[in-house]
């Protein structure tokens, strides 16, 4: 019974150890084939080590599982990988260890504080393992893979310090002798195992600290970029509000110019005259979208561009003149929604283009873009539009950067077949 129990949690912590693995890991292919591809390679592996346990006992598995188990999987989770590099090494290691730690510390409480028997190995580690499943996915994973997506240097130091803490354990467990048949060993083990955490916690503690520094050097340089490219819009929308003003100033001496003409009966030179002014006065004629000069600007530029795309603009712009967040700022997110909204609506047929903006003042201001689009939108764990050619996305950082340096709530919205950005300031 006792050898039955032993052999049982081994082949369940094998098992979860794979379950724990696949929680944190970010695989270069998608779930399902994932899943697959380990399920058949794995098989085997573990029939092979259940063999041996029942075979040679435990005690001789535990001496050969690193070639056994531990270098086959390296290898198979190496190939899967979207990463190939220290964040693997990293996020294998930190699974092993920690798996270990409860094999190692259950396997001791039961033989020399249980009297052997394996209950309370085999009990506790089939309450340990899915206690750690349910913290990686619901604390751990999310922010783990974002630090995997986001922070490309650094692993491999980190990836050294595990994988030596790795060794160390492996060496304490088995030799001269196994844990197990050496008590003046315990000692150094469960000191040991007291350091993973505190270092796993530390290294933890560093990655999310360059994570969140990455973030705000990134989102600096976005609302930079973007501000310096709305401001140069600005400017030339005031360079020809300008030049209209002057345009309208030297009416009167336009209209003594035709009076003059006409009176000395030069009527198709007084008709030419008139074509050209008004011809001027057309294509230079302005809309006032809101109070606010910074966002009347942006809104005349993109709305411009929208009509000479064949796309209806439907407004109801209640932005006033005086805001809580800078102009500049948010004229962006307004530019990167617009020129998104515009990009999707030129896929559609003309009679199909409309976009829609909306921006109400209540106790919070909320502001909406919708428009109708073609295809399929993908989402990411964030719940934002995810880029799917290369070089895009950029407007999406933008808005996000914005709205998290200012506190926004950001929604996006698809429904019948329309799509809808609204942020509450």
């Amino acid at each position: 019974m006792t050898e039955i129990l032993r052999t049982v949690s081994l082949v369940w912590s094998v098992a979860h150890i794979l379950v724990l693995f696949m929680i944190l890991f970010e695989p270069r292919y998608g779930k399902k084939t994932t899943a697959v591809i380990t399920v058949a390679a794995m098989l085997p592996i573990v029939a092979l080590n259940v063999s041996l346990a029942v075979l040679f006992g435990t005690t001789f598995l535990s001496k050969c599982v690193f070639f056994s188990i531990v270098l086959p999987s390296i290898i198979l989770f190496f190939i899967l990988s979207k990463y190939r590099d220290g964040r693997f090494l990293f996020t294998f290691c930190v699974v092993d260890t920690v798996s270990l730690a409860v094999i190692i510390l259950s396997a001791i409480i039961d033989k020399y504080l249980m009297g052997g028997l394996c209950i309370f190995m085999f009990i506790s580690r089939l309450i340990a393992f899915p206690l750690l499943e349910w913290f990686a996915i619901r604390k751990l994973r999310r922010g783990y893979r974002l630090l995997q997506d986001t922070m490309k240097r650094g692993w491999w130091c980190f990836a050294l310090v595990s994988v030596l803490f790795y060794l160390l354990m492996v060496l304490l467990m088995n030799y001269p002798t196994t844990i197990m048949e050496n008590p003046s060993a315990v000692h150094a083990m469960l000191l040991v195992i007291i350091l993973m955490p505190l270092m796993y916690f530390n290294i933890f503690q560093i990655l999310y600290n360059q994570q969140k520094l990455h973030e705000v050097t990134q989102q600096k340089d976005i609302l930079y970029l973007e501000r310096d490219h709305m401001e140069s819009i600005i400017r030339q929308n005031a360079e020809t509000e300008e030049r209209i003003r002057i345009e309208r100033h030297d009416l009167r001496h336009r209209m003594k110019s035709i009076l003059l003409m006409l009176e000395n009966g030069e009527y198709d030179e007084a008709i030419e005259y008139i074509r050209t002014t008004t011809h001027f006065y057309n294509v230079n004629k302005t809309e006032r979208y809101c109070q606010n000069p910074i966002l009347d600007a942006v809104f005349s530029v993109f709305f411009a561009e929208a009509e000479a795309n064949g796309i209806k603009i439907e407004s109801s712009l209640a932005i006033p003149n005086e805001l809580s967040v800078d102009a500049t700022e948010l004229s962006v997110v307004f530019a990167n929604a617009l020129e998104n909204a515009i990009h999707a609506c030129e896929k559609l047929p003309e009679s199909e283009r409309v976009i829609k903006c909306k921006y109400v003042i209540g106790p919070r201001h909320m502001f909406q873009i919708s428009n109708p689009y073609v295809g399929n939108i993908k989402f990411d764990r964030h719940g934002h539009p995810s880029a799917t050619e290369d070089e895009h996305g950029i407007g999406t950082r933008s808005i996000v950067a914005f709205c998290d340096k200012y506190n926004a709530d950001l929604n996006y919205k698809v429904k019948d077949g329309w799509f809808h950005i609204r942020i509450i300031l």
